[in-house]
């Protein structure tokens, strides 16, 4: 236990004030200790002190510790290449022991664990963003790895239910120097973002950081790139002709007999293409045959901008299919015959007519479902020798290509009996893969995280096919959220055809989903979904996304193809009681929820920003329960700080001064008002004021709620009662008798400007002379940037202009709700 008492035992024991459940709040220590005696006392206790409490006699101080090799200025740094092989000592031992007091030990190390997690990521976001890079991670790559194999050797395999230790290290990773070495590399700052959002360790990260961008678009210039957007691949995409495997070939394009394809189409056979290769590079024959059970083809999914594509003809350049040809013959190995059987949705999918491609759609999982293999080609991967790397690197290329960033190939691969890559060398299976990360998983404890990252991406991709191992307790049965975790990041050109891929997934009626205009195919999809396994979960009301505008399913995101960030996706947590039932009205569903109003205000009074209280609070509206707890509200969307005209707070704000409209917090779990949540979601619904029976209510906006505690919440409160003592003064009544209808016209009256400089007089009077020393305290805590009492003073205004709200009584999560 000596770990969790070293800030007391070393003179510290302000540094951790309010400490829940390993959660810091209020850290005066940290605020203001030397930023380098920090630095020195954190790595003494989060780095030697955590080796130490978790290894034990096995920890020994000259190991963590050497000297550079530079003859003209040795230097002593921090090493752990001694570390692997004393957890591998760690893991046995703990493995051999008697079962007595292993429960307790395994309690303790995810304690110091949380508490190092907790003390890095306040340091890292909230009080010392100057703090030393290289110590701040150090920390969390060794602690990292300590909970990995801590879940190792106390046998914790269902990371879901039994893991106590924390799982995010990567959040101390992302910062503008790990971004800095992802642009080195080649990567589009809409990659960054996708890896540092998808996957959970500091290892993966930084591995890929060290992984150049190969392919046409690795290099391409992305100054003009989002995390959101990839200008440079947009320009590529929309370039989506075929091309020639050289640009000095000229050979011709080789078209299908449509005809063909059509008439097999029509019997409900699936067309397949015979390719048989000629003496020379450039002789390839080709005709369309109907796919009879006997015959075994290969299945081609690639990225239609790598060259493949043709949204014009059913036609390609001959050097593209004989390499086609080649490559299915080098995955078949000998066979007696030269004919090479091989789908490829290019000259398999007729461009025209429109009842034809219907047709083809409606049926587009067979293709992937009923091949032998399935084949990926990706230009990304196209000069990587895979004989050459680690298994983990292999998946790792794959899993980070370009394929995994578009809509149809999340199919083709899913519902692959046999999925492979290929690389300049060969063609890898990753079935066999699979297995391959099974073995080094349970191994090599040095790359377990790394490995688990792989796993779990690539899960991802396959749980719709269910024929590799699942891992850690996910569902055999894939479902609403498994579609959410697929379907992030990726991408389609067409729109409409999302919901006929989710439809394939989730194994919907697509024939059903095709029956009407293509821009309600995601209302068809949304009323087959309570079919699928689990239903819809309620979860999917705080998913940020577009909604549909059609009655009855405004309430259903229109797409699934907004970023969700893995370690906050709504669905992927299910509640114990889910169950929703889909009516004409709207979605029936259980849940708890607050009142909340904004309540009006004396008429009259000045409107914000007034004189120097313009201090950045507009992000949020603060709203005070009847405990005197606050909390706040804003937009999903927003960040720490967004412009003040920002259209989600304007409509936020608005709808909640509507006083013809009741409005109410539906809220994804029961809040606590005991500081324990930090953020949440809730959707803003609202009805009219005279409810009966299950409240029909429309949905507005989706909200981040969460607690003001600490320090911010003592200054709301203190702002608070100070804005009451200001509404109580005569000078908010003469506000009040100088009311005009036309606001402009009164901020242009010189009395009504020397009335509102007596009001901001008044105010700063009151802020300064309160006399509270919790108050004062928070200010001080509050101080970083020198405007902590400007701060106050803004809060105290916000308060008395009445754009703070306020939360009624709490409905419990039993109560019933319709939602439009």
């Amino acid at each position: 236990m000596d770990f969790l008492t070293y800030p007391a035992r070393q003179g510290q024991a302000s540094f951790l004030d309010a400490v829940r459940d390993s959660k810091i709040r209020n850290s005066k220590g940290m605020i203001l200790m030397p930023l380098a005696e920090l630095e020195s006392f954190i790595q003494t206790w989060l780095f030697f002190g955590l080796l130490k409490e978790v290894l034990g006699d096995m920890s020994v101080h000259s190991h963590w510790v050497g000297r550079t090799s530079s003859p003209n200025d040795p230097q002593w740094v921090v090493t752990t290449s001694k570390l692997v092989p004393v957890l591998n000592d760690s893991v046995s031992s703990i493995r051999s022991s008697e079962a007595a007091g292993k429960q307790a030990q395994y309690d303790h190390i995810a304690e110091c664990l949380r508490m190092t997690w907790a003390v890095l990521q306040t340091i890292r976001y909230e009080t010392r963003p100057d703090f030393n890079r290289q110590i701040r991670v150090s920390i969390a790559s060794v602690a990292e790895l300590l909970g990995n194999n801590a879940n190792l050797a106390f046998g914790i395999t269902d990371f879901i239910r039994d893991n106590k230790c924390p799982n995010t290290w990567q959040l101390l990773y992302d910062d503008n120097e790990t971004v800095a070495q992802f642009k080195r590399q080649g990567y589009c700052p809409s990659e960054i973002h996708r890896i540092l959002h998808t996957f959970l360790t500091i290892q993966t990260c930084h591995l890929l950081t060290w992984m150049t961008r190969n392919g046409p678009n690795g290099r391409t210039l992305h100054e003009n790139c989002s995390e959101s957007h990839c200008q440079a691949n947009s320009r590529v995409l929309k370039q989506r002709a075929s091309r020639h495997l050289d640009a000095a070939c000229n050979c011709t394009d080789l078209s299908v007999d449509i005809s063909d394809v059509i008439s097999i189409l029509s019997r409900g056979s699936l067309p397949l293409l015979r390719m048989r290769a000629g003496a020379t590079i450039r002789d390839i024959h080709m005709d369309v045959v109907d796919a009879l059970p006997n015959i075994e083809y290969v299945a081609i999914s690639h990225v239609w901008a790598d060259g493949l594509g043709n949204p014009d003809s059913n036609s390609l350049p001959v050097c593209q299919l004989r390499r086609l040809h080649d490559l299915v013959a080098s995955l078949n190995g000998p066979v007696e015959s030269n004919d090479r059987f091989i789908w490829l949705d290019t000259l398999c999918c007729p461009v025209e007519p429109p009842e034809a491609k219907r047709l083809a759609l409606s049926q587009m999982h067979r293709p992937y479902t009923d091949a032998v293999r399935v084949l990926v080609l990706d230009s990304s991967l196209r000069d990587v020798e895979s004989s050459r790397l680690h298994p983990t690197e292999i998946c790792l290329r794959a899993l980070t290509s370009g394929w995994m960033r578009r809509l149809w190939t999340l199919q083709e691969g899913a519902l692959a009996r046999n999925l492979w890559f290929q690389f300049s060398d060969v063609a890898v299976n990753f079935k066999r893969m699979w297995f391959e990360l099974l073995k080094i998983y349970t191994s090599d404890h040095g790359r377990r995280g790394l490995v688990h990252d792989a796993m779990c991406a690539y899960q991802g991709l396959r749980i719709f096919n269910g024929s590799e191992t699942v891992l850690h307790g996910a569902s055999l049965f894939p479902d609403l959220s498994a579609v959410d975790y697929a379907l992030r990041h990726r991408a389609v050109s067409v729109a409409t055809d999302e919901p006929l891929l989710i439809g394939g997934l989730l194994k919907l009626d697509l024939a059903h989903i095709l029956d009407g205009p293509e821009s309600s195919r995601m209302q068809r999809l949304w009323s087959l979904v309570p079919s699928v396994e689990r239903g819809i979960p309620k979860s999917v009301l705080f998913r940020k996304s577009p909604r549909l505008c059609q009655p009855g399913f405004r309430w259903a995101p229109a797409t699934f193809l907004t970023f969700q960030d893995i370690r906050n996706s709504e669905l992927q947590t299910r509640a114990e009681d889910d169950e929703t039932v889909l009516t004409a009205a709207g979605l029936c569903v259980r849940l708890a929820a607050l009142p909340v109003t904004i309540p009006p205000t004396a008429r009259g009074l000045p409107k914000l920003p007034w004189g120097p209280f313009d201090n950045g609070v507009y992000h949020c509206i603060y709203c005070r329960y009847e405990s005197g707890t606050w909390v706040f509200i804003n937009p999903a969307h927003a960040v720490s700080k967004v412009p003040r005209e920002d259209a989600g707070m304007v409509t936020l704000r608005a709808s909640l001064m509507d006083s013809s409209k009741r409005h109410t917090l539906l809220l994804a779990t029961p809040f606590k008002f005991d500081h324990s949540v930090e953020v949440d979601r809730a959707l803003l619904v609202h009805g009219t004021h005279d409810w009966t029976g299950v409240p029909e209510v429309s949905s507005d906006l989706i909200l981040n709620i969460g607690t003001r505690a600490g320090s911010v919440g003592v200054l709301l409160e203190s702002a608070y009662r100070a804005s009451q003592i200001l509404l109580a003064d005569e000078i908010t009544e003469k506000f009040v008798r100088m009311a005009i209808e036309d606001e402009s016209e009164q901020k242009r009256d010189p009395v009504y400007q020397d009335l509102v400089a007596s009001l901001a007089e008044k105010l700063h009077m009151i802020a300064e002379n309160i006399d509270d020393v919790e108050v004062h305290e928070a200010i001080q805590l509050n101080n970083r940037h020198g405007n902590a009492m400007q701060l106050y003073q803004s809060l105290i205004a916000n308060a008395y202009v009445g754009n703070c709200g306020r939360l009624g009584q709490m409905m419990p999560s039993d109560t019933e709700w319709c939602v439009d």
